[in-house]
């Protein structure tokens, strides 16, 4: 089989409809989806817009201290001016700085970038970061600003509205620096990519305009931020978040002392402490929205 990979942020942006972002089970009333992306517990994720050399990008952030954010590798590149709206705020970057092994290679793990702003968020909690090494098996809570469609149709629109749904993390990557997770059918238990063929309740599948929003699992007993949307992939030559793709995550923990160390040289502490053979994986700049002078990832 052919492998083919797809990152989750890069799309043309056409057109804005009514439809809801973030690709979700047929079979279940899209407004859990809405409802579960305004909960506190994915209320550190925020919107990016972005300029860039040769237009722009709509993308998601993760807020990790009143003044950094985390978002994708390819969220930063070749960005020359950054907004991140958040609690009703829009705030503008001050710098971005990817991780200094990020290549444009989403399954290498690198594509992680700290993004500072120019003024305090407040009225909004920091995600907590996860350290540890216990992801495998629990289930994740992934929410951005993604586009948006069912498991049957894959992502179709794109609506800037924020969404979140579940997944169980399966397992690792490229030596443990990229979390996985499948898209379940519900009906069809042979489309199951790896890990058990059940969809949860929530399960959801991040698509373009989710790169660099977050999953967040509860450990122990609080939710902390463990992955950083990065990239779908396929086994059907079809990599648009339908039933059967897989989603990659940029592992947080892999990155601890380079996110913390980064942020002390820049003198502002922080307020908060292998793929299948066959796999199609899309490249990391196609989660980001894209539109005409201005691009999603």
């Amino acid at each position: 089989m052919s492998r083919r990979i797809t990152s989750a942020a890069v799309v043309l942006f056409l057109s804005v409809s009514g439809a809801f972002a973030g690709v979700i089970r047929h079979d279940v009333n899209s407004q859990a989806y809405r409802d579960l992306g305004a909960s506190s517990q994915v209320s550190s994720v925020g919107k990016i817009i972005a300029q860039t050399t040769s237009g722009g990008i709509l993308a998601s952030g993760v807020l990790i201290s009143p003044t950094w954010m985390l978002t994708a590798g390819h969220c930063v590149d070749d960005v020359t001016s950054m907004t991140f709206t958040i609690g009703g705020q829009n705030v503008q970057a001050s710098q971005w700085i990817a991780h200094p092994l990020w290549s444009g290679d989403v399954i290498s793990g690198y594509d992680i970038a700290l993004v500072q702003l120019s003024t305090a968020v407040t009225d909004v909690a920091a995600a907590l970061l996860y350290s540890g090494s216990s992801e495998t098996g629990k289930v994740g809570v992934i929410a951005g600003f993604g586009r948006t469609g069912t498991g049957l149709t894959g992502h179709t629109t794109y609506d800037g509205v924020k969404r979140a749904g579940q997944n169980t993390i399966e397992g690792f990557l490229t030596g443990g620096r990229v979390l996985m997770t499948d898209f379940d059918h519900p009906n069809y238990p042979s489309q199951n990519a790896y890990g058990s063929p059940t969809p949860l309740d929530l399960e959801y599948c991040i698509a373009p305009g989710d790169s660099g929003g977050g999953m967040f699992a509860i450990i122990d007993g609080a939710y902390q931020l463990v992955g950083i949307n990065s990239f779908i992939a396929s086994f059907d030559g079809k990599t648009d978040a339908d039933y059967g793709d897989v989603a990659g995550y940029t592992r947080v923990s892999a990155y601890d002392d380079w996110i913390w160390a980064t942020m002390a040289a820049v003198g502002a502490a922080p307020a908060v402490p292998e793929p299948t053979t066959g796999l199609l994986v899309a490249s990391g700049a196609a989660l980001c929205v894209l539109r005409r002078r201005t691009s999603t990832r």
